[in-house]
């Protein structure tokens, strides 16, 4: 009875631990780049581009080979954001005609810009 009861105890210690490593590897799904294959779904998928911080559609016929792989865009937006990528979001002055100095970061020169 004792040596069953050990063996129960060591096989539920070693199936949460490779759940936790497992669980582990998908920490970070947003950093992996993107990698697709062919197939034959019709179903939007979306990714992160972590150099730009932005979500895009794989195109039609393609789907992800890795867990950087997201049903919507606002799904991939969610899961992924982060405050580095306020960085790419593009100029907006917005509504108001207030003479109000503004600033906006451009990534493509790598500076800050009045807008």
């Amino acid at each position: 009875m004792k040596t069953s009861f050990a063996m129960f105890s060591l096989f539920l210690v070693m199936s949460l631990m490779l759940v936790t490593l497992q669980a582990a590897q998908f920490d970070d799904v947003c950093s992996l780049k993107r990698e697709s294959v062919k197939c034959r779904t019709l179903l939007p998928n979306w990714y992160l581009d972590k150099s730009t911080g932005t979500c895009y559609l794989f195109n039609i016929g393609e789907c992800s080979s890795n867990f950087n792989s997201f049903g919507t865009k606002k799904i991939c937006e969610k899961r992924c954001a982060t405050l580095a990528n306020v960085c790419t979001l593009k100029k907006d002055s917005g509504m108001c005609r207030a003479a109000v100095t503004a600033w906006y970061f451009d990534p493509p020169t790598d500076s800050r810009n009045k807008g």
